[in-house]
């Protein structure tokens, strides 16, 4: 456990993000307390009961004082002028990206010097998509399928219109994505939204990329981004690695994908739990109707994991079609790390739906997870080309008529029964290690190169757990000792670099990393977790 120093109650080089000016009473402010003690110890003495929402410790009301229009996405009809019209074409030469329902595409500047000339009326740009900013269009499919089949067309448009009005909620913010508009392509009806272009590693390589001051750096200009979302009253609900732009040169990152983004309120009921598996909160696969802005907390720890311990993703499991065994599978990954006894305390604490307390009870996660990985395994060693090994010999006559014989007879032979009480002993051993929460420094020892500190590893552990209102917000992680150092360098301005102690050279080196190299540790992980040895 690092030592504790006294911080403020205010990031430095962040600014005050409340509405208005009502600040937060005392007692929701996280004191400079915070971070004393062991972070396991409350896990478990601080569960709430099930008859009380409990509410986040910030931003819990900033909606309920604003007006009601400000939820009401489809209050005005949405607008398309063309791109061409503020002096931007698109560049459908190369794709720079591709998501579930559009692609990503470079920008042109023609003309004069657009789009810092005059716009047309009802066009406007913010300041850092005008004059020299690179730019980009994501285009948006007219006739979109979803997974379980194609949208209906005002469905669609409403999701479009939701998007673009959360987007439009959170310009200004540190290191969000700055949005442009909605526009088509001249002459066609393929509709675009314009983003500033910022030039990112894919988050496969860029895990292992990183180095020393990077990590903190990298993780908190992403809690700063979540903090002023929080703020304005809002749940990203998709904050992933893939989700996350970041320019090594310049030191720029932006939090991108606003498509699942909701409006909190804490006497509110959810109705849907979205999110990527390998990083959606406990709290989303038991269908709580309750969730808050810890669920985001929960993806940026998953996020800090595959940094820190360079593990990705930090809690993986084997993909399977039918949706409910694979969510089952990724609850079970997520149990086998932070404990089965932490776990049943949990649900035993809140009122999560009859089904789901079915689904993801400790012996469905355990058994059915099991019989999914040894259906698996059956199923490839059927498939291995590798010829069976051959029959061991033995010394004599006799021993090999008593190990032919055994091999038949219905009792329980000597050389069957001692294979079997060696792997219940490995059994019992693999049971125990799933009761307790997992030591980080286990896991982080076969590839640390540093970047696993107490500091982090701490607050890891203050971020991932069961219970979401034990959950460290976006801003109470900020003060965490971990970022002392980056906290000092970074000053007011987000996006002006800081000196990191690296050279250019090192940082295009490790920039270029194959996709072969930066699966080197995921597939090792697999190996020893296929084998039981994931601790």
């Amino acid at each position: 456990m690092p030592s504790v120093v006294q911080v403020s109650s205010q990031p430095t080089g962040s600014t005050s993000w409340s509405d208005g000016d009502e600040e937060l009473p005392s007692d929701l402010v996280a004191t400079d307390e915070l971070f004393d003690g062991a972070p396991g110890e409350s896990s478990l003495s601080s569960l709430q009961s099930a008859e009380a929402v409990v509410a986040p410790r910030e931003y819990a009301n900033v909606n309920r004082r604003l007006p009601a229009d400000r939820f009401d996405y489809l209050a005005r009809p949405l607008e398309w002028p063309a791109l061409e019209s503020i002096g931007l074409a698109v560049d459908w030469s190369e794709t720079l990206g591709r998501g579930a329902y559009g692609e990503v595409y470079r920008v042109d500047r023609v003309g004069r010097n657009p789009p810092c000339d005059s716009l047309p009326d009802g066009v406007s740009l913010p300041r850092r998509l005008r004059c020299g900013a690179e730019l980009c269009v994501k285009t948006l499919a007219n006739k979109p399928v979803h997974n379980r089949g194609p949208l209906d067309s005002d469905v669609w448009m409403g999701r479009v219109a939701k998007e673009i009005h959360m987007l439009k909620l959170v310009q200004g913010g540190p290191n969000i994505v700055a949005f442009g508009g909605s526009y088509v392509t001249a002459g066609s009806d393929v509709r675009l939204l314009l983003f500033e272009r910022i030039e990112s590693s894919s988050f496969n390589t860029l895990f292992l990329a990183l180095k020393g001051l990077e990590i903190p750096l990298y993780l908190y200009k992403l809690l700063a981004a979540l903090d002023f979302t929080h703020s304005r009253g809002l749940i990203h609900r998709d904050v992933k690695g893939g989700n996350i732009l970041y320019n090594r040169a310049s030191q720029k990152l932006r939090l991108i994908d606003w498509g699942f983004a909701e409006f909190y309120f804490p006497d509110a009921t959810m109705s849907s739990w979205p999110g990527t598996r390998n990083y959606k909160a406990p709290e989303l696969f038991l269908h709580y109707r309750q969730y808050s802005y810890a669920v985001d907390m929960w993806a940026f720890g998953c996020v800090m994991g595959t940094l820190v311990l360079k593990r990705f993703p930090l809690f993986s499991s084997a993909p399977h079609a039918d949706k409910r065994v694979a969510n089952r599978m990724q609850l079970a990954s997520v149990v086998r790390y932070l404990g089965l006894r932490d776990y049943e305390a949990y649900l035993a604490a809140y009122d999560f739906p009859a089904r789901a307390l079915v689904d993801y009870s400790p012996d469905a996660l355990y058994n059915r997870s099991r019989k999914s990985r040894s259906k698996a395994k059956a199923k490839a060693k059927a498939k291995s080309p590798l010829p069976s090994p051959p029959p061991t010999t033995t010394s004599t006559v006799d021993e090999q008529h008593e190990v032919a014989t055994s091999s038949l007879d219905d009792s329980t032979p000597r050389v069957k029964e001692k294979a079997t009480k060696k792997k219940k002993k490995k059994a019992k051993r693999k049971a125990a290690a799933h009761l307790d929460r997992v030591d980080w420094r286990r896991l982080a020892a076969a590839y640390d190169d540093g970047r696993a500190t107490d500091a982090a590893l701490d607050l890891l552990d203050r971020v991932l757990v069961y219970d979401h209102t034990n959950r460290l917000t976006a801003a109470e992680a900020m003060r965490h000792p971990y970022f002392d150092e980056v906290r000092s360098r970074l000053g007011t301005s987000w996006d002006k670099p800081i000196p990191l102690g690296l050279s250019s050279t090192s940082i295009s080196t490790s920039s270029s990393i194959s996709a072969s190299d930066s699966s080197t540790s995921y597939s090792t992980f697999k190996r020893r977790e296929a084998s039981g040895n994931y601790l």
